[in-house]
C-alpha cells in the first residue's frame, strides 16, 4: 500500500503527522511487550498460553480455526484483534473471532492446508497498520478535495438553529431545535448531547426524516457497540439497515442486519451453500485436492463480493465503524450525508475519511466526555473533531444542546449537573427514581439510597502496581466492592442490573476473579461510556501518600463515571488522595451525609478492621 503524500493544508498536515506519531507509539509499545519473557507476554495479553488446533472449518467468510488451551486465555486478545499463529518455522496471519475462557475461534484468510489438527501453536498479537495507513490516505484525499463541507469542518463553521422550529409531539423543545438545525441541511451540523439526553434516539428521528427527504445516509461511529446501538435504533423505526463488519463484532440480536444474513435471504443463497459444502467435503492434501480447494476458494471470494454489493445497494442505511468505512468506502453506493454518533470517541482523521464522499456531515456527541484512546500522550489525535469544533465556538454560537436527561434521578445527576449548567435537568419520569421501585428489590439502607461514597482514607487500603502490566489495583477497595455486590444481590438486585467500573485494567482483572461478581459486568470507565445500569459501583483505586491521581484527573473521565447510574451510584475511594482534585473535593462536599468512612461496619468487616 503506497504511503500517502503529506497534505498541504496546515491542519490536515498536523493530523497526518499525528497519525504517524501514533502508529510509531503503538508499534513501540508492541515491540516492548513482545520483548518480555513468555510468561509476562501472556500476563499482559499479547500472547496466549500454547493452544491446540481442534478443527479447521471452511466457512462462508473463509477459514476458521478452533483452538483450545488448558489455561485461561487473556481477554486482551479479544474479538477483532489481529493475531499471528506460529508453529515451528510456519506462521499464519488472522484475527480473533470469538474467545471464551479456554477456547477461541480464529479467522485465517490464507491457505491453511499446512495446519495440522492437534498441532500445538502459539497465538501472538499482531500490529496491523492498515487502518492508520488508510486514515492517512483519507487525509491526503481530503486535502485534494474541495467542497463546502471541507471548508466548514476546517473552520468549525456549523449550522445554527433556524428562526422557525417546527413542534413535534414526541420530542421536547431542545430536541426540536437540534433536529431543525440538522434538517436545515448545512454542510456541517453539530448536536451536543450531555449524558442521558437521548442522542441516539433523536438521531433515529433525524435520519428517518432525512431519508424521507431523499437522503441516502451513512450511520457511523468509532466503536462496534456504538454502531450496534445506532443500527438497532434505526431498525426499530422500520428502516432497512445493513450492518457492515464481521458478524462476530455485531450483537447477537442484530445478526439479521449483517451482510451474511441478508445474503442468506437473497438470490445467491443457494450458490453460497453449494460452494461451502463443496469446500467442506475436500479432506485430502494431495496436489489435485489442493488445486480444487484453491479454485473453490476463489469462487467463494467472487460470490462474497457479489453478495456484499447486492446487500449494500438494496439498504436504506449503511451502518459501520470508521475502521470498516476506510476499507470499503470506494465500493459503497453514493451517499449524501454521514451521521456520526458518539463523535467524541472518533479520531479526527477517521471523520475526515467520510468528507470527500458526502455533501453533509452531522456530528453528535458530548465534548465533556472521553475522547479517542491513543498510545501517544499529548498527541493531537486526543482531541476529536467534535471537541475542536464545539470548544472553538463562542457561547453565542454554541451548537444546540439537548437539555432533558432520561437516565438519572435528580440525586444521581447532582455530581455532573454543574458541568452542563442549569438547563440540564432530569425528566419528571426519572427525577425521583429509586432502586426499590424495581420489582423484587427489597428496601435496605443501601437500596434506598441514591448516592454513597465509602471513604477508605486511613484504612490501609492502598494502591499497588502490577510488576508486569504496570497497571494499578487496590485489594481493599476490591473487598468492599465484593461486599457491596453481595448486599445488593441479597436485596434482590439482579447481577445484570449492576455495573462495576474502574480506571485501571489491573483492578478490572482483580475484580473479575471474584465469584460474587459472576454475571456483573466489570469494565473500565472508558468501556462504560454510552451505557448505563440501575446501579453503578466505582472503584477509584488511587490511594497513596503523595496524592498522585494519574489520569483520574481527567474531568471527562469523572463525567462519564458519574453519569452511568440510573438509581444508585456507589463510589469507593480515598478522599485524602482524590480531594487533590478540586472537582472531586467539591463532589464530596455535595455528597454530605452520603459519605461514610470505611472504618464503619459493614465496610470495616470487609477490610478486616477492628472498629
Amino acid at each position: 500500500m503506497p504511503r500517502p503524500a503529506p497534505p498541504q493544508h496546515p491542519h490536515l498536515a498536523t493530523l497526518h503527522r499525528a497519525l504517524h506519531r501514533e502508529r510509531r507509539a503503538e508499534a513501540e509499545a508492541h515491540r516492548h511487550a513482545l520483548s518480555l519473557p513468555l510468561d509476562e507476554q501472556v500476563a499482559v495479553g499479547v500472547r496466549w498460553p500454547p493452544v491446540r488446533v481442534e478443527s479447521v472449518l471452511e466457512k462462508w467468510r473463509g477459514v476458521e480455526v478452533v483452538v483450545r488451551s488448558r489455561a485461561p486465555l487473556h481477554d486482551g486478545l479479544g474479538p477483532g484483534k489481529p493475531i499471528t499463529l506460529e508453529w515451528g518455522a510456519d506462521t499464519l496471519a488472522g484475527r480473533v473471532l470469538r474467545v471464551d475462557r479456554t477456547a477461541a475461534i480464529l479467522s485465517v484468510d490464507a491457505d491453511v492446508d499446512q495446519l495440522i489438527l492437534d498441532e500445538t501453536v502459539s497465538v501472538v498479537a499482531r500490529i496491523d497498520p492498515t487502518t492508520w495507513i488508510r486514515y492517512a490516505q483519507a487525509l491526503e484525499r481530503a486535502d485534494r478535495h474541495e467542497s463546502p463541507l471541507k471548508k466548514a469542518l476546517l473552520k468549525g463553521d456549523f449550522g445554527g438553529v433556524p428562526d422557525t422550529v417546527p413542534a413535534h409531539p414526541d420530542i421536547d423543545s431542545a430536541q426540536a431545535r437540534a433536529m431543525a438545525s440538522v434538517l436545515s441541511r448545512p454542510p456541517l451540523a453539530v448536536v451536543h448531547g450531555p449524558p442521558g439526553t437521548g442522542k441516539t434516539w433523536l438521531l433515529g428521528h433525524i435520519i428517518t426524516a432525512a431519508i424521507a427527504a431523499g437522503d441516502r445516509p451513512w450511520a457511523l461511529a468509532e466503536s462496534n457497540a456504538a454502531v450496534d446501538h445506532l443500527a438497532a435504533t434505526l431498525a426499530d423505526r422500520g428502516l432497512d439497515v445493513v450492518r457492515l463488519g464481521h458478524p462476530s463484532r455485531v450483537r447477537d440480536d442484530l445478526q439479521h442486519l449483517t451482510v451474511d444474513a441478508r445474503t442468506a435471504r437473497g438470490p445467491l443463497h443457494a450458490a453460497r451453500r453449494a460452494v461451502v459444502r463443496d469446500l467442506a467435503r475436500l479432506s485430502g492434501h494431495d496436489r489435485a485436492t489442493r488445486a480444487e480447494r484453491r479454485a473453490l476458494r476463489r469462487q467463494r471470494s467472487a460470490l462474497r463480493q457479489q453478495a456484499w454489493e447486492h446487500a449494500v445497494s438494496s439498504a436504506q442505511v449503511v451502518a459501520c465503524t470508521f475502521g470498516t468505512l476506510v476499507r470499503v468506502v470506494d465500493r459503497l453506493p453514493t451517499a449524501t450525508v454521514a451521521f456520526v454518533d458518539e463523535a467524541t470517541q472518533a479520531t479526527e482523521p477517521a471523520v475526515w475519511a467520510a468528507v470527500p464522499h458526502v455533501d453533509r456531515l452531522v456530528l453528535v456527541g458530548d465534548p465533556e466526555q472521553l475522547g479517542p484512546v491513543v498510545h501517544d500522550p499529548g498527541n493531537p489525535l486526543e482531541q476529536s473533531a467534535l471537541h475542536r469544533v464545539v470548544h472553538g465556538a463562542s457561547d453565542r454560537d454554541a451548537p444546540p444542546m439537548l437539555e432533558v436527561q432520561h437516565r438519572m434521578s435528580a440525586a444521581v445527576q447532582a455530581l455532573v449537573g454543574p458541568t452542563y449548567g442549569p438547563r440540564y435537568r432530569p425528566a419528571p419520569s426519572v427525577a425521583d427514581a429509586r432502586l426499590t421501585a424495581h420489582t423484587a428489590v427489597r428496601a435496605t439502607p443501601l437500596t434506598e439510597r441514591a448516592q454513597l461514597f465509602i471513604d477508605t482514607a486511613g484504612t490501609g487500603a492502598e494502591e499497588a502496581r502490577d510488576p508486569v502490566t504496570r497497571s494499578l489495583a487496590n485489594d481493599g477497595e476490591a473487598r468492599i466492592v465484593v461486599r457491596l455486590v453481595h448486599d445488593l444481590r441479597d436485596a434482590g438486585v439482579a447481577p445484570h442490573q449492576i455495573g462495576v467500573a474502574t480506571p485501571y485494567s489491573a483492578q478490572v482483572a482483580r475484580l473479575r476473579r471474584e465469584e460474587t461478581l459472576n454475571g456483573v459486568e466489570v469494565a473500565s470507565i472508558n468501556a462504560f461510556q454510552g451505557r448505563e445500569r440501575p446501579v453503578m459501583i466505582l472503584s477509584w483505586v488511587r490511594s497513596n501518600p503523595e496524592s498522585q491521581v494519574g489520569f483520574v484527573a481527567d474531568d471527562r473521565r469523572l463525567t462519564v463515571a458519574w453519569s452511568r447510574a440510573r438509581c444508585l451510584l456507589v463510589q469507593v475511594g480515598d478522599s485524602a488522595t482524590l480531594s487533590v482534585l478540586d472537582r472531586f473535593a467539591d463532589a464530596l462536599n455535595r455528597l454530605g451525609d452520603a459519605v461514610e468512612s470505611a472504618w464503619s461496619p459493614p465496610w470495616s468487616d470487609a477490610l478486616g478492621l477492628d472498629g
